[in-house]
């Protein structure tokens, strides 16, 4: 079976890749990171299963895609024999199983996965990489490896999963060494007999006890016996007696029913026609309460005075307008008193000279003319005074004597002014006293205007305040009116108010009363069709009036009941009645006092039977029971059937051991010698000669040339390499009849020279012309010398 194609879609650093593979050599080519390592674990992981999060495997499997995806894997295509394709495609999720989801085609068809395994002899993917990988880590762990574990992995290489046969072995030499030694304490055998031998001790000396015990367990079982026959003696008594009883309350129940059965009569009553009639009752009491609820809620209301309410409420406006006038008329005659309040208190002259007559003001205002004419000095002497002054400083230039003039006209002038200011002053200080200011200082018409201000803020005063008596007398009118009817206020807008609500209210309950006045009409009538009703079913049923037809529903509901009795009384006496009308209570009573003398006689004798018991429960507790004998007993037994189960697990392990060690050397004798000469034909060429043969006796040595033989541990770690490349090759050829996968070789020549280099390049063209040898390297002479079918990788960002 011949891989040739290779579809990677996740895996690694590897996505949507494909490749075709030659069927018997192919080389992928490419440097360091380049993903030769990752197609190789690929190809083995799509086969056997993902690893992807497991670090325990000695073959890289670690292969998670870098960067995130949904799916990982991809699929591998073979051909077999028959020229059939077969598909193997392997995906995983994070819900999957770390191994994947596996899918077998053939020829495009879904097949069994098992189809392909045994094409394979279900070989697993250890057995692939022991048997058909090449690798550095590989060849490492075969150079680590001691002498001893080397011979025999070389030795049984022929068998096929040598390795974990020889683990298993192994595993069941060490198992059985846990369950025994001769001489041992710990193994579980040995402990098992030692438990074995302690318990046959104490079985004995409990077994003397357990005879004993035997003896009164007897005595204790036959007095629980006879307990047991009394216990139902008793029983039997018991249920006689509760029999009786039964019988006692059916006789009783009995003449209970005779005595009903006299005093049941046959009423004739029509139960429709009572329930009727009752429903009427409560109908007629309805409707009389609700009449005295009606009546109740008429409130007698004249509307008399409605008409006149009216009137006063039909001028509304005109109120409001009256009484916002007089608001008004408050408002102006508060704020000109208050005004001239100010005007006495700040300017209290003026108020003093506007209460003067007429007449006076006149005076006063002559009074203040003559006062401002006094001003300025009589204009002779001025002008005489002046004269002599000009008339002297025109003479001064001619002689000293004329300053004389200008003197005497300064002296004339400044005593004229003296006088003058001096009568001027009187005239200003009797008028100040006389009239309360300086008229020098007060502007007289200014003051007169101020007079006259007054006086008409006084006439308007005295103008609204007549406007406000006529106005009040209007409201003290209203008030008046409306007073009539509602409780009056300060307030003539607050009583109109009220007379409207009041107004409102008589209005309401006008109406209110004449639509209770029709409700009780209503319900009057309706009350003496209810009436006339109930008189005819009275009549009906034969009954002058409810109270008789009440008395007739109760006797014939009491006659009810004592039927609904007797239905009862005769349901649970069923067909007893003949027996019970011929039993005698009299004979019942004696009966049970017999009864109750015989189960006090069995219950004494209970109690003594309980005494003894209970003395031999007492002996019994102080000796050895069945229990602690029979679990001893068990605890023997068991300790034997695990002695028997260990042994024979012992056993098993020895010989599974010694089947495994002759399997195996079976296996190795059939493959092993031919095996071993195909070994030195390829030592021989991997080494160009120097070495022809290798020998296996007590250990491993290969032969040189000349004869000379040399151990395993003295060869250097490329000869040794050599060695067992060659002896993984020659088991790949062997086995090549039975499972025919490709060789995976992965740089496992870098530590091979170049003449090695040219012998394994001779080795795989001779290899690949029996089986698929696919080979990795970022030897690129390699490649070349190998094969023209060449993959070249190129590294990945």
């Amino acid at each position: 079976m011949k891989l040739i194609k290779i579809d990677v879609k996740n895996f690694g650093g590897l996505s949507d890749s494909e490749w075709k593979i030659s069927s018997q050599l192919h080389v992928f080519y490419g440097p360091n990171e380049a993903g030769k390592s990752t197609i190789a674990a690929f190809i083995k992981q799509i086969m056997f299963g993902f690893h992807l999060k497991s670090q325990k495997s000695t073959f890289f499997e670690n292969y998670m895609p870098l960067k995130k995806v949904n799916q990982v894997g991809g699929s591998l295509t073979f051909k077999n024999e028959n020229n059939q394709i077969i598909t193997l495609e392997r995906t995983y999720t994070t819900s999957d199983s770390k191994k994947g989801n596996l899918a077998v085609s053939l020829d495009n068809e879904k097949i069994p996965e098992n189809i392909f395994w045994n094409n394979i002899k279900n070989i697993d993917g250890d057995f692939y990489t022991d048997s058909f990988i090449f690798n550095q880590d590989l060849l490492a762990n075969v150079i680590s490896l001691n002498q001893g574990d080397l011979l025999e992995h070389i030795y049984y290489l022929g068998a096929a999963q040598s390795s974990k046969l020889l683990l298993l072995r192994d595993k069941f030499v060490q198992s059985s060494e846990k369950l025994f030694k001769t001489n041992g304490r710990k193994p579980e055998i040995n402990q098992i007999l030692a438990q074995i031998k302690e318990k046959a001790e104490t079985l004995s000396k409990q077994q003397v006890e357990f005879d004993q015990y035997s003896s009164l367990e007897k005595q204790k079982n036959d007095v629980q016996n006879e307990i047991e026959l009394l216990n139902s003696q008793v029983k039997k008594l018991q249920q006689n007696q509760q029999n009786l009883a039964i019988t006692k309350q059916e006789l009783n129940n009995y003449a209970q029913y005779q005595q009903l059965k006299e005093q049941y009569q046959l009423i004739d009553f029509n139960q429709e026609d009572y329930t009727q009639v009752q429903a009427l009752e409560l109908t007629i009491e309805q409707l009389t309460t609700d009449i005295k609820k009606y009546e109740s809620e008429i409130i007698a209301v004249s509307a008399d005075n409605l008409d006149e309410q009216a009137k006063i409420l039909a001028k509304k406006v005109e109120i409001y307008q009256i009484v916002n006038e007089a608001d008004r008329l408050q408002n102006e005659i508060k704020q000109l008193c208050q005004e001239l309040e100010q005007i006495q208190t700040y300017q209290p002259l003026y108020f003093k000279l506007e209460s003067l007559s007429p007449e006076d003001k006149l005076v006063m205002r002559s009074k203040y003319e003559q006062c401002l004419k006094m001003q300025a000095p009589k204009s002779i002497i001025k002008n005489i005074s002046f004269g002599l002054i000009i008339f002297g400083l025109v003479g001064a230039f001619l002689k000293p004597l004329f300053y004389l003039l200008i003197l005497s006209g300064l002296i004339i002038y400044y005593l004229d002014k003296i006088k003058t200011d001096h009568i001027r002053t009187n005239q200003i200080k009797s008028f100040e006293k006389e009239y309360g200011f300086d008229p020098q200082k007060f502007d007289l018409e200014l003051v007169m205007s101020q007079i006259m201000q007054i006086e008409n803020k006084r006439n308007i005063l005295t103008e609204k305040r007549k406007n406000q008596a006529k106005i009040l007398e209007q409201v003290a009118d209203f008030k008046q009116k409306i007073s009539q009817f509602v409780s009056p206020t300060n307030n003539l807008t607050s009583d109109l108010e009220k007379l409207d609500e009041h107004y409102q209210q008589v209005q309401q309950k006008v109406t209110t009363q004449k639509l209770l006045n029709e409700k009780i009409s209503a319900i009057k009538a309706k009350l003496a069709d209810v009436k006339l009703t109930l008189q005819k079913k009275l009549s009906q049923n034969k009954v002058k009036d409810i109270e008789e037809f009440k008395a007739k529903g109760n006797l014939y509901h009491q006659n009810q009941q004592i039927k609904s009795q007797m239905m009862a009384l005769s349901a649970n006496l069923k067909d007893r009645v003949e027996i019970l009308s011929k039993l005698d209570i009299n004979s019942l009573h004696t009966t049970e006092q017999s009864l109750v003398s015989e189960l006090e006689q069995i219950q004494a004798k209970l109690r003594i039977k309980y005494d003894a018991l209970a003395q031999l429960k007492l002996k019994l507790k102080e000796l050895t029971n069945s229990d602690s004998l029979k679990r001893t007993q068990q605890e023997l037994a068991t300790a034997n059937a695990n002695l028997l189960d260990y042994t024979k697990e012992y056993l098993a392990d020895l010989l599974a051991a010694d089947w495994i060690q002759r399997g195996l050397d079976l296996a190795s004798n059939d493959r092993f010698p031919k095996m071993l000469s195909s070994t030195n034909q390829y030592f021989a060429l991997l080494t160009n000669g120097r070495y022809i043969k290798v020998a296996i006796n007590d250990q491993l040595q290969v032969v040189k040339a000349d004869g000379t033989r040399v151990a395993v541990e003295y060869l250097s770690r490329g000869t040794a390499e050599q060695l067992y490349f060659a002896l993984k090759l020659a088991f790949v050829e062997q086995i090549a009849d039975e499972i025919e996968l490709p060789i995976l070789i992965d740089d496992a020549f870098v530590n091979f020279d170049l003449q090695r280099i040219d012998n394994i390049v001779k080795l795989v063209r001779n290899l690949s012309a029996k089986t698929q040898v696919i080979v990795f390297t970022q030897n690129l002479q390699l490649a070349k010398m190998l094969t023209d079918n060449i993959t070249k990788l190129e590294i990945r960002n």
